[in-house]
Formats: C-alpha cells, structure tokens, sequence
C-alpha cells in the first residue's frame, strides 16, 4: 500500500470498511481464531471476512487466509479478475521453526485446516490456493517452502523494500557498540548472543552491548556492558537506536526474513547473522558482515571480535551494505517488480 507500482490505484479493504462500502464478518473467522487460541486448529491462522459489490482490476491480499463472500467471489470468477497472495515466508516454517513442531503434526494441522477452510472456500496460502493465482514471497528460501509444502503454484520472489535513511558522521570511531533488536529473545539468538559477548568482552573490555527488546529482560540479573531497553517507535529506532550502533546482530535460531538487518544495512552498520532461513539471500559473508552458524557461541564471538577490533572493516563493511540496499532493495526496484508481476497476471485472467 505505501508503495505501489507507477500506474496503481491501491484501495484498501479498511478504507472501505470505514466508508460503509464493504462488510466484515467477524462469527466465522472469531471461531476458527477461538479454537487456535484453545489448541484445537492450526495456530498459524489469520483470517479476514470480506464482501463488497465494487469490482476491482486486481487483488492483492497480503499475510491473511481470506474469506471472500460468495457473491464477491462469482464477481472475481465473472469478470477473471487475478489475485495474488503474499506473505514474507511460510506458516510451516513458523510451525516447525518458531514453534518447534514435529513435520508429522504440521501435515496433520495442514490436512484438517485444508478440509475446513475448502468446505467453506476460505483462500489460504498453503491448504485452499486460488486456482489460477499468483503467490508472491520474500525469499527463495520462502519460494522454496511454499513448494515443498502447498500445491503447485506460480511462485514470484520480490523482497520488500527499505529506505535510505540519511547517514550519521563519527559512527565508527571510539568504542564499539553493538544492537541487538528482537521480541523474540530465546529465538533470536539472544543468549547466545549474551554468552558470545562476555567472551568478546575478556579480550576487548570496552565493547558494549545495546539490547531492544521485551522490558522483563532489564529485570534480570545485569550483565557489564550490556544496556536493556524495552520496545521503541520505529521512529525512535531509525532516528536513535540505528545511527548509534556499530554492529548489528540477529544470531537467530529460525527466521522466517529479518527484516530488521536490512534496516541495518540501510543505515550502513555491518551484520552479524545466523545462516539461516532467508538470511543467506541478504548478507554477503565478509561483504556486508558475517553469517555464523545458529547456536554457537564460538563463531559469533569472532565475528564480533573481527569487527570491533577494526573501525575500518566495520566502516567498509557498512559501505558495503548500504550499497547493497541501494541497489537491490531500493523502493524504485520494488516497485518496478511489483508492477511487472501485477501487468503478468493482468494478461492471464483468473480462470
């Protein structure tokens, strides 16, 4: 919606909810949420009822399984209007990774969310897949899930794109401050991370350690160098938080994108991630930073040691990753990607 391709009208469903020109229906979708909630359906449900009489070029509908009326779906059949479907990754990877679920259980989830949710033809990325859409993903590494895990589809990757904050002189200079950012903590890596850096910190005492995350965090024990902060507006982050760090760090053990370190990169900080998920797709190894393997305190300690011992590795590095941004993930290259894949799908009618 913030960006849409030259030529694009956007309409948003909640603009037209407000206008009294759609309904939602919430008993259906609060439901199947409730039984979530209560560990009787798939967790990994969001999903949105809609019904309007206004007719649409195209649809787009982002992260939600959706539940269009039956008028509005006969309206879409009528006149082979296209939809696409987007999500950054993939729920069976928020099942498996974030969750921890065995394979056998999400297939099972799968099989009784695909009965549901086809019995009352509600659109899901994975168990009811429009016939004749176009799924559309952050990552090859989400493509790659989405094929492993749903009925074959058209898959497009087109990854979100970033702005180009202005940049703060002096940053590499004096002590190293390393940023890690995360709600997340166990998943994020962020003990690990705790682990590494009480051992970076014996060979380089003055690091520190800048940690925005959930505030039970500052409750524990404290640990020298180490700040806790609790969530901050993205305003704050982008105007505060990015322009002090040095190093950004997300040695996470499951991440669906990480979002977050190419807003780092934008702000040209050098990264240090673990290889994981969509992760590899983002950071160049000792381009923009490092990629270490998840859960291992060794590797993440020297790669911080790497970094904070040379203003001028982090400096190149951080040139290196704002390039990076500019040049692949820039709001003129989405947009211009968006806009093909919308002009594709408008020359092949829904069927």
């Amino acid at each position: 919606m913030k960006y849409p391709p030259p030529g694009t009208e956007y309409v948003f469903y909640k603009d037209l909810l407000r206008e009294g020109k759609a309904i939602r229906m919430w008993f259906g979708p609060k439901v199947l949420v409730r039984l979530s909630r209560l560990g009787l359906f798939s967790p990994d449900t969001w999903l949105e009822f809609f019904d309007t009489d206004l007719s649409f070029d195209l649809v787009h509908v982002h992260g939600y399984s959706v539940w269009f009326s039956k008028r509005f779906r006969l309206e879409l059949k009528r006149r082979g209007t296209p939809v696409v479907m987007s999500t950054s990754s993939s729920n069976a990877y928020e099942l498996l990774g974030y969750l921890g679920w065995s394979e056998k259980r999400v297939r099972l989830a799968f099989a009784v969310k695909g009965a549901i949710f086809r019995f009352l033809d509600i659109y899901d990325h994975h168990v009811n897949f429009p016939e004749g859409s176009v799924e559309l993903v952050w990552s090859q590494f989400a493509k790659g899930l989405h094929e492993s895990w749903a009925s074959p589809k058209k898959t497009a990757v087109i990854p979100p794109p970033v702005e180009l904050p202005p940049l703060q002189s002096g940053r590499h200079s004096g002590r190293c401050k390393l940023l890690f950012v995360g709600g997340d903590f166990e998943r994020k890596g962020g003990h690990i991370l705790l682990d590494a850096y009480r051992e970076a910190r014996q060979v380089i005492p003055d690091i520190e350690l800048l940690v925005v995350g959930p505030p039970e965090l500052a409750l524990r024990e404290p640990i020298t160098g180490v700040r806790y902060i609790p969530w901050v507006s993205q305003e704050q982050l982008h105007e505060e938080i990015f322009p002090e760090a040095d190093v950004f760090i997300l040695p996470s053990h499951a991440e669906g994108y990480g979002l977050s370190v190419l807003e780092a990169m934008a702000h040209a900080i050098p990264v240090i991630v673990s290889s994981v998920g969509a992760l590899p797709e983002i950071v160049r190894e000792r381009v923009d930073g490092y990629l270490v393997p998840p859960a291992e305190v060794a590797p993440l300690r020297d790669a911080i040691l790497a970094l904070a011992s040379s203003p001028e590795a982090r400096a190149t590095m951080g040139q290196h990753a704002r390039s990076r941004v500019q040049q692949d993930f820039s709001i003129e290259a989405f947009r211009a990607r968006l806009g093909s894949l919308y002009r594709s799908v408008l020359d092949k009618p829904m069927s």
